[in-house]
Protein backbone atom coordinates (compact mmCIF):
# COMPACT_ATOMS: atom_id res chain seq x y z
CA UNK A 1 0.00 0.00 0.00
CA UNK A 2 1.03 3.63 -0.13
CA UNK A 3 3.62 4.77 2.37
CA UNK A 4 2.61 6.44 5.60
CA UNK A 5 3.44 9.90 4.26
CA UNK A 6 0.93 9.63 1.43
CA UNK A 7 -1.83 12.26 1.47
CA UNK A 8 -4.70 9.79 1.80
CA UNK A 9 -3.56 6.72 3.74
CA UNK A 10 -6.62 4.93 5.11
CA UNK A 11 -7.09 2.64 8.06
CA UNK A 12 -7.74 -1.12 7.82
CA UNK A 13 -11.14 -1.81 6.35
CA UNK A 14 -10.92 1.12 3.96
CA UNK A 15 -11.62 0.98 0.26
CA UNK A 16 -8.19 -0.25 -0.88
CA UNK A 17 -7.05 -3.52 -2.50
CA UNK A 18 -5.27 -4.78 0.60
CA UNK A 19 -8.31 -4.26 2.81
CA UNK A 20 -10.57 -6.17 0.43
CA UNK A 21 -8.18 -9.16 0.44
CA UNK A 22 -8.24 -10.04 -3.26
CA UNK A 23 -9.15 -13.61 -4.07
CA UNK A 24 -11.38 -14.16 -1.02
CA UNK A 25 -15.12 -14.58 -1.04
CA UNK A 26 -17.60 -16.34 1.15
CA UNK A 27 -17.88 -19.99 0.04
CA UNK A 28 -21.61 -19.71 0.51
CA UNK A 29 -21.95 -17.31 -2.41
CA UNK A 30 -19.27 -18.70 -4.67
CA UNK A 31 -18.81 -17.42 -8.21
CA UNK A 32 -15.48 -18.58 -9.52
CA UNK A 33 -12.85 -17.82 -12.09
CA UNK A 34 -10.31 -20.45 -13.11
CA UNK A 35 -6.79 -20.11 -14.40
CA UNK A 36 -3.90 -22.37 -15.29
CA UNK A 37 -0.26 -21.40 -14.91
CA UNK A 38 0.89 -21.42 -18.52
CA UNK A 39 4.15 -23.20 -19.28
CA UNK A 40 4.97 -21.52 -22.58
CA UNK A 41 6.64 -18.50 -21.00
CA UNK A 42 9.01 -17.76 -18.13
CA UNK A 43 8.28 -16.95 -14.50
CA UNK A 44 7.90 -13.19 -14.90
CA UNK A 45 5.50 -13.70 -17.79
CA UNK A 46 3.48 -16.19 -15.72
CA UNK A 47 3.25 -13.80 -12.77
CA UNK A 48 2.00 -11.03 -15.04
CA UNK A 49 -0.66 -13.35 -16.43
CA UNK A 50 -1.76 -14.31 -12.91
CA UNK A 51 -1.80 -10.65 -11.93
CA UNK A 52 -4.20 -9.85 -14.75
CA UNK A 53 -6.38 -12.81 -13.69
CA UNK A 54 -6.50 -11.64 -10.07
CA UNK A 55 -7.34 -8.09 -11.13
CA UNK A 56 -10.24 -9.35 -13.25
CA UNK A 57 -11.45 -11.61 -10.41
CA UNK A 58 -11.27 -8.68 -7.99
CA UNK A 59 -13.16 -6.39 -10.35
CA UNK A 60 -15.90 -8.94 -11.08
CA UNK A 61 -16.16 -10.07 -7.43
CA UNK A 62 -15.26 -13.67 -8.19
CA UNK A 63 -12.93 -16.10 -6.42
CA UNK A 64 -9.82 -17.02 -8.38
CA UNK A 65 -8.91 -20.72 -8.45
CA UNK A 66 -5.41 -21.48 -9.63
CA UNK A 67 -4.69 -24.84 -11.27
CA UNK A 68 -0.94 -25.33 -11.05
CA UNK A 69 -0.23 -29.02 -10.50
CA UNK A 70 2.64 -30.04 -12.76
CA UNK A 71 3.93 -26.44 -12.94
CA UNK A 72 7.20 -26.40 -14.84
CA UNK A 73 9.08 -24.72 -11.96
CA UNK A 74 7.68 -27.01 -9.25
CA UNK A 75 5.57 -30.09 -10.03
CA UNK A 76 3.73 -29.70 -6.72
CA UNK A 77 2.29 -26.42 -7.93
CA UNK A 78 2.31 -22.72 -7.15
CA UNK A 79 1.03 -23.16 -3.61
CA UNK A 80 4.02 -25.32 -2.69
CA UNK A 81 6.16 -22.19 -2.99
CA UNK A 82 3.86 -19.20 -2.43
CA UNK A 83 0.95 -18.58 -0.10
CA UNK A 84 -2.43 -19.58 -1.56
CA UNK A 85 -4.49 -16.97 -3.36
CA UNK A 86 -7.32 -17.68 -0.90
CA UNK A 87 -7.07 -19.08 2.61
CA UNK A 88 -10.65 -20.37 2.58
CA UNK A 89 -11.29 -21.47 -1.02
CA UNK A 90 -8.42 -23.77 -1.89
CA UNK A 91 -10.06 -26.74 -3.66
CA UNK A 92 -10.10 -26.46 -7.42
CA UNK A 93 -13.61 -26.36 -8.85
CA UNK A 94 -14.11 -29.34 -11.21
CA UNK A 95 -14.54 -28.69 -14.90
CA UNK A 96 -18.14 -28.63 -16.06
CA UNK A 97 -20.25 -27.50 -18.97
CA UNK A 98 -20.88 -24.05 -17.52
CA UNK A 99 -17.28 -22.95 -17.90
CA UNK A 100 -16.56 -20.36 -20.59
CA UNK A 101 -14.22 -17.47 -21.17
CA UNK A 102 -14.65 -14.55 -18.80
CA UNK A 103 -14.37 -12.31 -21.86
CA UNK A 104 -17.64 -13.66 -23.26
CA UNK A 105 -20.52 -11.12 -23.29
CA UNK A 106 -22.77 -13.44 -21.24
CA UNK A 107 -20.11 -14.52 -18.72
CA UNK A 108 -22.07 -13.04 -15.81
CA UNK A 109 -24.75 -15.71 -16.26
CA UNK A 110 -22.39 -18.50 -15.24
CA UNK A 111 -20.91 -19.41 -11.88
CA UNK A 112 -17.65 -20.74 -13.34
CA UNK A 113 -15.62 -19.00 -16.02
CA UNK A 114 -12.02 -19.29 -17.12
CA UNK A 115 -9.46 -16.73 -18.21
CA UNK A 116 -7.33 -17.39 -21.28
CA UNK A 117 -3.88 -15.86 -21.52
CA UNK A 118 -4.13 -12.12 -22.14
CA UNK A 119 -2.70 -12.40 -25.66
CA UNK A 120 -5.91 -14.19 -26.69
CA UNK A 121 -8.45 -11.89 -25.04
CA UNK A 122 -10.42 -9.72 -27.46
CA UNK A 123 -12.00 -7.37 -26.75
CA UNK A 124 -10.19 -6.42 -23.55
CA UNK A 125 -11.96 -6.38 -20.22
CA UNK A 126 -12.57 -2.78 -19.16
CA UNK A 127 -10.43 -3.43 -16.06
CA UNK A 128 -7.37 -4.78 -17.89
CA UNK A 129 -4.24 -2.72 -17.13
CA UNK A 130 -3.58 0.12 -17.70
CA UNK A 131 -7.06 0.67 -16.23
CA UNK A 132 -7.42 1.61 -12.55
CA UNK A 133 -10.60 1.64 -10.41
CA UNK A 134 -12.66 4.78 -10.79
CA UNK A 135 -13.21 5.09 -7.04
CA UNK A 136 -9.44 5.20 -6.46
CA UNK A 137 -8.42 7.08 -9.57
CA UNK A 138 -8.57 10.67 -8.31
CA UNK A 139 -6.51 9.92 -5.21
CA UNK A 140 -4.07 7.66 -7.05
CA UNK A 141 -3.43 10.20 -9.79
CA UNK A 142 -2.79 12.82 -7.13
CA UNK A 143 -0.45 10.59 -5.10
CA UNK A 144 1.48 8.64 -7.73
CA UNK A 145 3.18 9.42 -11.04
CA UNK A 146 2.20 6.03 -12.54
CA UNK A 147 -1.10 4.95 -10.98
CA UNK A 148 -1.42 1.81 -13.12
CA UNK A 149 2.03 0.62 -12.01
CA UNK A 150 1.07 1.07 -8.36
CA UNK A 151 -2.20 -0.80 -8.94
CA UNK A 152 -0.54 -3.76 -10.67
CA UNK A 153 2.18 -3.83 -8.01
CA UNK A 154 -0.37 -4.39 -5.22
CA UNK A 155 -1.70 -7.54 -6.88
CA UNK A 156 1.71 -8.88 -7.92
CA UNK A 157 2.94 -8.38 -4.36
CA UNK A 158 -0.07 -10.30 -3.02
CA UNK A 159 0.56 -13.22 -5.37
CA UNK A 160 4.27 -13.42 -4.50
CA UNK A 161 3.89 -13.78 -0.72
CA UNK A 162 6.42 -16.56 -0.01
CA UNK A 163 5.91 -19.57 2.20
CA UNK A 164 8.34 -19.85 5.12
CA UNK A 165 11.02 -21.94 3.32
CA UNK A 166 11.26 -19.46 0.45
CA UNK A 167 11.18 -16.52 2.86
CA UNK A 168 14.09 -18.00 4.81
CA UNK A 169 16.01 -18.54 1.57
CA UNK A 170 15.53 -14.88 0.62
CA UNK A 171 16.74 -13.69 4.03
CA UNK A 172 19.87 -15.86 3.92
CA UNK A 173 20.61 -15.04 0.27
CA UNK A 174 20.41 -11.29 0.92
CA UNK A 175 22.75 -11.72 3.88
CA UNK A 176 25.20 -13.61 1.66
CA UNK A 177 25.02 -10.82 -0.92
CA UNK A 178 25.64 -8.23 1.82
CA UNK A 179 22.62 -6.41 0.46
CA UNK A 180 21.40 -3.50 2.53
CA UNK A 181 19.23 -0.70 1.27
CA UNK A 182 20.18 1.89 3.89
CA UNK A 183 22.26 3.74 1.29
CA UNK A 184 21.51 4.19 -2.43
CA UNK A 185 22.01 1.11 -4.57
CA UNK A 186 21.12 0.65 -8.22
CA UNK A 187 19.67 -2.61 -9.52
CA UNK A 188 20.87 -3.65 -12.96
CA UNK A 189 19.23 -6.49 -14.90
CA UNK A 190 21.28 -7.85 -17.80
CA UNK A 191 19.73 -10.78 -19.65
CA UNK A 192 21.94 -12.38 -22.26
CA UNK A 193 21.43 -16.08 -22.99
CA UNK A 194 18.40 -16.03 -25.29
CA UNK A 195 17.89 -12.31 -25.89
CA UNK A 196 20.36 -11.95 -28.75
CA UNK A 197 17.57 -13.31 -30.94
CA UNK A 198 15.16 -10.54 -29.91
CA UNK A 199 17.10 -7.36 -29.23
CA UNK A 200 20.39 -5.59 -29.68
CA UNK A 201 23.40 -6.37 -27.49
CA UNK A 202 24.36 -3.81 -24.84
CA UNK A 203 27.70 -3.83 -23.08
CA UNK A 204 28.12 -3.64 -19.32
CA UNK A 205 29.50 -0.11 -19.76
CA UNK A 206 26.33 0.94 -21.56
CA UNK A 207 24.22 0.00 -18.54
CA UNK A 208 26.60 1.63 -16.07
CA UNK A 209 26.54 4.92 -17.90
CA UNK A 210 23.01 5.32 -16.52
CA UNK A 211 23.94 3.91 -13.12
CA UNK A 212 26.58 6.63 -12.81
CA UNK A 213 24.10 9.27 -13.94
CA UNK A 214 21.82 8.29 -11.06
CA UNK A 215 24.62 8.64 -8.49
CA UNK A 216 25.71 12.01 -9.90
CA UNK A 217 22.14 13.30 -9.60
CA UNK A 218 21.80 11.92 -6.06
CA UNK A 219 25.06 13.56 -5.00
CA UNK A 220 23.88 16.92 -6.28
CA UNK A 221 20.55 16.48 -4.52
CA UNK A 222 22.08 15.39 -1.20
CA UNK A 223 25.19 17.59 -1.35
CA UNK A 224 27.53 14.76 -0.35
CA UNK A 225 29.69 12.09 -1.96
CA UNK A 226 28.07 8.65 -2.19
CA UNK A 227 29.52 5.17 -2.27
CA UNK A 228 28.83 3.53 -5.64
CA UNK A 229 26.92 0.28 -5.16
CA UNK A 230 25.12 -1.82 -7.75
CA UNK A 231 23.33 -5.17 -7.67
CA UNK A 232 23.48 -7.17 -10.90
CA UNK A 233 20.83 -9.75 -11.77
CA UNK A 234 21.72 -11.77 -14.85
CA UNK A 235 21.46 -15.18 -16.49
CA UNK A 236 25.14 -15.07 -17.51
CA UNK A 237 27.62 -15.54 -14.61
CA UNK A 238 30.44 -13.96 -16.61
CA UNK A 239 28.59 -10.62 -16.58
CA UNK A 240 29.10 -10.24 -12.81
CA UNK A 241 32.82 -10.99 -13.10
CA UNK A 242 33.11 -8.60 -16.04
CA UNK A 243 31.40 -5.80 -14.12
CA UNK A 244 33.63 -6.31 -11.08
CA UNK A 245 36.72 -6.24 -13.27
CA UNK A 246 35.77 -3.16 -15.25
CA UNK A 247 33.92 -1.07 -12.67
CA UNK A 248 36.24 -1.36 -9.68
CA UNK A 249 38.68 1.25 -11.10
CA UNK A 250 37.99 4.92 -11.68
CA UNK A 251 37.92 5.62 -15.43
CA UNK A 252 37.14 8.67 -17.48
CA UNK A 253 36.41 9.79 -21.02
CA UNK A 254 36.60 13.39 -22.23
CA UNK A 255 33.67 15.16 -23.84
CA UNK A 256 34.08 15.55 -27.60
CA UNK A 257 31.63 17.50 -29.75
CA UNK A 258 32.69 15.75 -32.95
CA UNK A 259 31.66 12.23 -33.87
CA UNK A 260 35.03 10.86 -32.72
CA UNK A 261 34.87 8.28 -29.94
CA UNK A 262 37.44 8.43 -27.15
CA UNK A 263 38.99 5.15 -26.07
CA UNK A 264 38.82 4.68 -22.31
CA UNK A 265 41.35 2.45 -20.59
CA UNK A 266 41.81 1.07 -17.08
CA UNK A 267 45.39 -0.09 -16.67
CA UNK A 268 46.42 -1.89 -19.85
CA UNK A 269 42.95 -3.08 -20.77
CA UNK A 270 40.74 -1.21 -23.19
CA UNK A 271 37.36 -0.90 -21.52
CA UNK A 272 35.01 0.88 -23.88
CA UNK A 273 34.44 3.65 -26.38
CA UNK A 274 32.20 6.52 -25.38
CA UNK A 275 31.35 9.76 -27.23
CA UNK A 276 30.82 11.94 -24.15
CA UNK A 277 32.22 12.96 -20.77
CA UNK A 278 31.81 10.03 -18.42
CA UNK A 279 33.06 8.81 -15.03
CA UNK A 280 32.89 5.42 -13.35
CA UNK A 281 34.49 5.28 -9.92
CA UNK A 282 35.09 2.34 -7.56
CA UNK A 283 31.86 0.37 -7.72
CA UNK A 284 30.96 -2.28 -5.20
CA UNK A 285 29.25 -4.92 -7.33
CA UNK A 286 26.76 -7.22 -5.62
CA UNK A 287 25.71 -10.40 -7.39
CA UNK A 288 25.87 -14.17 -7.11
CA UNK A 289 27.26 -16.07 -10.14
CA UNK A 290 25.77 -19.33 -8.82
CA UNK A 291 22.29 -17.79 -8.96
CA UNK A 292 23.02 -16.55 -12.48
CA UNK A 293 24.02 -20.08 -13.46
CA UNK A 294 20.59 -21.44 -12.48
CA UNK A 295 18.96 -18.90 -14.82
CA UNK A 296 20.90 -20.15 -17.85
CA UNK A 297 18.98 -21.97 -20.56
CA UNK A 298 19.77 -25.62 -19.62
CA UNK A 299 18.45 -25.21 -16.05
CA UNK A 300 15.94 -22.38 -16.47
CA UNK A 301 12.85 -24.45 -15.56
CA UNK A 302 13.96 -25.91 -12.25
CA UNK A 303 13.23 -25.21 -8.60
CA UNK A 304 16.73 -23.78 -8.08
CA UNK A 305 16.12 -21.48 -11.03
CA UNK A 306 12.78 -20.43 -9.53
CA UNK A 307 14.40 -19.51 -6.22
CA UNK A 308 17.10 -17.60 -8.08
CA UNK A 309 14.69 -15.57 -10.21
CA UNK A 310 12.49 -14.79 -7.18
CA UNK A 311 15.63 -13.59 -5.38
CA UNK A 312 16.61 -11.40 -8.35
CA UNK A 313 13.14 -9.85 -8.57
CA UNK A 314 12.97 -9.33 -4.80
CA UNK A 315 16.38 -7.66 -4.53
CA UNK A 316 15.85 -5.54 -7.65
CA UNK A 317 12.57 -4.29 -6.17
CA UNK A 318 14.39 -3.21 -2.99
CA UNK A 319 16.96 -1.12 -4.88
CA UNK A 320 16.83 2.66 -5.12
CA UNK A 321 16.81 2.68 -8.90
CA UNK A 322 16.57 0.23 -11.81
CA UNK A 323 18.51 0.10 -15.06
CA UNK A 324 17.62 -2.57 -17.60
CA UNK A 325 16.18 -3.08 -21.06
CA UNK A 326 12.56 -3.91 -21.84
CA UNK A 327 13.51 -5.88 -24.89
CA UNK A 328 12.10 -9.39 -24.91
CA UNK A 329 8.94 -11.15 -26.07
CA UNK A 330 7.88 -8.66 -28.71
CA UNK A 331 4.25 -9.15 -29.67
CA UNK A 332 1.27 -7.11 -30.74
CA UNK A 333 -2.49 -7.25 -30.42
CA UNK A 334 -5.20 -6.44 -32.93
CA UNK A 335 -7.09 -4.21 -30.52
CA UNK A 336 -5.94 -1.05 -32.29
CA UNK A 337 -7.08 -1.82 -35.86
CA UNK A 338 -8.97 1.41 -36.46
CA UNK A 339 -9.65 3.32 -39.63
CA UNK A 340 -8.23 6.49 -38.12
CA UNK A 341 -5.05 4.90 -36.75
CA UNK A 342 -2.21 6.52 -38.66
CA UNK A 343 0.87 5.87 -36.54
CA UNK A 344 2.38 3.54 -34.01
CA UNK A 345 5.31 4.42 -31.74
CA UNK A 346 7.54 1.51 -30.85
CA UNK A 347 10.09 2.85 -28.40
CA UNK A 348 9.44 6.46 -27.53
CA UNK A 349 13.07 7.35 -28.18
CA UNK A 350 13.91 5.83 -24.82
CA UNK A 351 17.38 5.02 -23.64
CA UNK A 352 19.25 1.94 -24.82
CA UNK A 353 16.85 1.24 -27.69
CA UNK A 354 18.18 -0.72 -30.63
CA UNK A 355 16.73 -2.39 -33.67
CA UNK A 356 14.15 -4.99 -32.70
CA UNK A 357 14.18 -7.79 -35.22
CA UNK A 358 11.26 -7.65 -37.65
CA UNK A 359 9.11 -5.22 -35.65
CA UNK A 360 8.63 -2.63 -38.38
CA UNK A 361 7.70 -5.21 -41.00
CA UNK A 362 5.34 -7.00 -38.62
CA UNK A 363 3.52 -3.75 -37.95
CA UNK A 364 3.15 -3.06 -41.66
CA UNK A 365 1.97 -6.63 -42.37
CA UNK A 366 -0.51 -6.65 -39.50
CA UNK A 367 -1.96 -3.15 -39.82
CA UNK A 368 -1.25 -1.53 -43.16
CA UNK A 369 1.70 -1.06 -45.55
CA UNK A 370 1.07 2.69 -45.18
CA UNK A 371 1.31 2.74 -41.39
CA UNK A 372 3.84 5.21 -40.02
CA UNK A 373 6.19 3.78 -37.42
CA UNK A 374 7.47 6.56 -35.20
CA UNK A 375 10.61 5.51 -33.39
CA UNK A 376 12.65 8.66 -32.88
CA UNK A 377 12.06 12.11 -31.45
CA UNK A 378 13.40 13.58 -34.71
CA UNK A 379 10.38 12.19 -36.54
CA UNK A 380 7.31 14.42 -36.62
CA UNK A 381 3.86 13.43 -37.79
CA UNK A 382 1.23 15.31 -39.74
CA UNK A 383 -2.10 14.66 -38.02
CA UNK A 384 -5.67 15.49 -38.91
CA UNK A 385 -8.34 15.97 -36.27
CA UNK A 386 -9.41 12.57 -34.97
CA UNK A 387 -6.26 10.73 -36.00
CA UNK A 388 -5.15 8.24 -33.37
CA UNK A 389 -1.58 7.54 -32.34
CA UNK A 390 -1.16 4.40 -30.27
CA UNK A 391 1.81 3.30 -28.20
CA UNK A 392 2.33 -0.46 -28.48
CA UNK A 393 4.78 -2.34 -26.32
CA UNK A 394 4.08 -6.05 -26.30
CA UNK A 395 7.80 -6.53 -25.82
CA UNK A 396 8.76 -6.57 -22.18
CA UNK A 397 11.52 -7.71 -19.92
CA UNK A 398 9.17 -9.31 -17.41
CA UNK A 399 11.76 -9.63 -14.62
CA UNK A 400 12.74 -5.97 -14.54
CA UNK A 401 9.19 -4.76 -15.10
CA UNK A 402 7.90 -6.96 -12.28
CA UNK A 403 10.62 -5.64 -9.97
CA UNK A 404 9.61 -2.09 -10.89
CA UNK A 405 5.96 -2.85 -10.07
CA UNK A 406 6.88 -4.39 -6.71
CA UNK A 407 9.09 -1.39 -5.97
CA UNK A 408 5.95 0.75 -5.82
CA UNK A 409 4.71 -1.15 -2.75
CA UNK A 410 7.72 0.03 -0.71
CA UNK A 411 7.53 3.72 -1.58
CA UNK A 412 4.89 6.40 -1.71
CA UNK A 413 5.87 7.03 -5.33
CA UNK A 414 8.74 5.26 -7.09
CA UNK A 415 7.50 6.10 -10.58
CA UNK A 416 10.74 8.03 -11.15
CA UNK A 417 12.95 5.07 -10.24
CA UNK A 418 13.78 3.70 -13.68
CA UNK A 419 15.59 5.04 -16.73
CA UNK A 420 13.91 2.65 -19.13
CA UNK A 421 11.17 3.20 -21.64
CA UNK A 422 7.83 3.95 -20.08
CA UNK A 423 5.92 1.15 -18.39
CA UNK A 424 3.15 -0.74 -20.16
CA UNK A 425 1.42 -3.95 -19.12
CA UNK A 426 2.17 -6.63 -21.69
CA UNK A 427 -0.72 -7.01 -24.14
CA UNK A 428 -2.68 -4.59 -21.96
CA UNK A 429 -4.45 -1.40 -22.89
CA UNK A 430 -1.56 0.84 -23.87
CA UNK A 431 -1.74 4.64 -23.89
CA UNK A 432 -3.47 6.20 -26.86
CA UNK A 433 -3.56 9.81 -28.04
CA UNK A 434 -6.11 11.46 -30.32
CA UNK A 435 -5.37 14.66 -32.23
CA UNK A 436 -7.77 17.46 -31.25
CA UNK A 437 -6.53 19.85 -33.92
CA UNK A 438 -4.63 19.54 -37.17
CA UNK A 439 -0.86 19.40 -36.86
CA UNK A 440 1.81 19.94 -39.50
CA UNK A 441 4.82 17.70 -39.03
CA UNK A 442 8.17 19.41 -38.53
CA UNK A 443 11.62 17.85 -38.44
Amino acid sequence: MLGSNAPWVQSPGSNTPGSKQPGLKSPGALRTMKNRVFEDCGFGCQVHHLTYCLIVAYATQRTLFLKSQGWNYNRNGWHAVFQPVSKTCTDVVPDNNTMLSAAAPNANRFSVVHLPILDLVSPYHPYTPNAIPKDLSERLIRAHGEPAVWWVGQFASYLLRPLDPLQEFLVQAKRKLRFRNKSPIVGVHIRRTDKYLEASFYSVEEYFKFVELFFEQEERRRGTKLQRRAFIATDDPSVIDEARRKMSTCIRSEFETSSKNWIVTAGLETVTQLPWFFYICSYEILGDPTVAETASLPSRYSFDSLRGIVLDIHVLSKCSYLVCTFSSNWGFTLDFLKANLVAVTIDGASVMVGNVNGVLQRLKDMISPEIITWHCLNHRLELAVGDTVKKVGGGVNHVCRLAYELMQTDHTDASHASLDREWVFVHGQGPESVAVEAHEGKA
